[in-house]
This record gives C-alpha cells, sequence and structure tokens, in this order.
C-alpha cells in the first residue's frame, strides 16, 4: 500500500470519528453544516479509495448501529 493510500485511509478514518450520522436531524444549523461539509468530505475520500473507502466506511456506521441491507 503506496504512502498516498495511506494517508487516505487515516484521513476517512480521522474525518468518521468526527462525524455524526444523524445530523440532518439536527436544528443547530452549525452542527448541520459542519457535518454536511464532513459527509462532502467522506464521500470524496470513499470515491478516492473505491472499494476499500466503501468497505471502511460501511464498517464505521456499523460501529454506530446503522445496519445496510
Amino acid at each position: 500500500m503506496g504512502i498516498e493510500k495511506t494517508k487516505l485511509i487515516r484521513q476517512l478514518e480521522d474525518l468518521l470519528d468526527e462525524y455524526d450520522p444523524d445530523y440532518y436531524f439536527s436544528d443547530d444549523y452549525r452542527v448541520w453544516s459542519k457535518n454536511q461539509e464532513i459527509n462532502n468530505e467522506i464521500s470524496a475520500v470513499v470515491k478516492l479509495l473505491g472499494k476499500q473507502g466503501q468497505k471502511i466506511y460501511r464498517h464505521a456506521l456499523e460501529r454506530r448501529g446503522i445496519k445496510f441491507n
């Protein structure tokens, strides 16, 4: 695994630690806005990492109790 890919994985893990997947229920625009920005960054990194990024993303959300079909 290359250095760049390792950095992207670490970046994704950091973003996921910061991310609240229920942000869209927030009444506070600052919370919504911050998490929307994080969500956009997560999407970009997952796209760069491909299947590995999708796996990391799904695993992180599953740990929080979000289930996928």
